[in-house]
């Protein structure tokens, strides 16, 4: 199989408006691009802004995320070994990103789906804004790089505000249980909608390895301390 080659324009400079000739592939390209483009600056080191090498929590990093400051994971041990986007699938495309620490590695796959890459209004306006559905598995493997510890799979939902990329887990809403006959019928009432807590790209991360830890046993990860 001959290798897709991006051009330089489609990298830099992606226009994110639909023309008459974008098309469903091209959008999700352009999505996978600016996520790129994202989580790469988490590693980058020369972003940093009155920031250490000491362990940094959660909270911290809220903050840090509040006042528009870069934190880099080189900093923190972690290191960014490759970020690759794949555009071979006639179905899913996606953002394969690959780092390590000293206990371990760690493999984040982002696809897209073909069908969240189309708009529904075919006359209407459509960006890369619009697609917001992504499908994410993270794997983590010994230092050695050989032995799969485990693996976890997300389906969550990202959107910009204030041009910063926002995380939100996809949860299933819970069946309200049907009362049997006789029974209060209240009880079959579905609960009330939750408040969905958003997450920036750090504390996303932050949370992948939380709930892996939570499943397979506690790890050191990637450093960042929870509160």
């Amino acid at each position: 199989m001959k290798n897709k080659i991006l051009k330089y324009s489609e990298f830099f400079g992606y226009k994110k408006t639909n023309e008459a000739n974008d098309t469903a592939e091209t959008y999700i390209k352009g999505k996978l691009m600016e996520l790129k483009k994202e989580i790469d600056k988490l590693f980058d080191e020369e972003s940093i802004e009155d920031t250490d090498a000491e362990t940094v929590s959660v909270k911290k990093a809220k903050q840090k995320s509040k006042e528009k400051k870069s934190l880099s994971l080189s900093q923190q041990g972690v290191k960014l070994e490759s970020s690759e986007i794949s555009v071979y699938s006639q179905t899913d495309d996606s953002l394969t990103v690959k780092y390590s620490d000293e206990d371990g590695v760690y493999n984040l796959y982002i696809s897209i789906n073909i069908k969240d890459g189309m708009p529904k209004d075919p006359n209407g306006d459509f960006s890369t804004d619009d697609i917001t559905k992504l499908f994410v598995k993270f794997k983590k493997y010994g230092v050695d790089e050989i032995d799969l510890i485990g693996q976890t799979t997300h389906n969550i939902n990202i959107e910009k505000e204030d041009g910063e990329f926002k995380v939100s887990l996809n949860k299933k809403p819970e069946t309200p249980v049907q009362p049997a006959q006789g029974q209060n019928q209240q009880q079959a009432q579905p609960k009330e909608e939750e408040e969905v807590e958003k997450m920036t790209l750090l504390e996303f991360l932050e949370y992948l390895k939380s709930d892996f830890d939570d499943r397979y046993g506690e790890n050191k990860g990637l450093g960042i301390e929870t509160e």
